[in-house]
């Protein structure tokens, strides 16, 4: 399927260069919160949940 060969391209990921300017331009220009800007990095749901319990964010 197409599909799939779409989505080992990059895994979903940025690459160095594009994740910092997306947080850059994006995310600081649009003055997301910090809890935001931490889940945006999360790498699994426990670590989105203990970000989440950190800043008292309900669910």
């Amino acid at each position: 399927m197409c599909a799939n060969k779409l989505a080992g391209l990059n895994d979903g990921k940025y690459k160095w260069e594009q994740e910092t300017q997306f947080k850059e331009k994006i995310i600081k220009g649009q003055g997301w919160p910090e809890w935001m800007v931490e889940a945006f990095n999360a790498t699994s749901q426990e670590e989105l949940a203990e970000i989440k319990q950190r800043h008292h964010v309900k669910q």
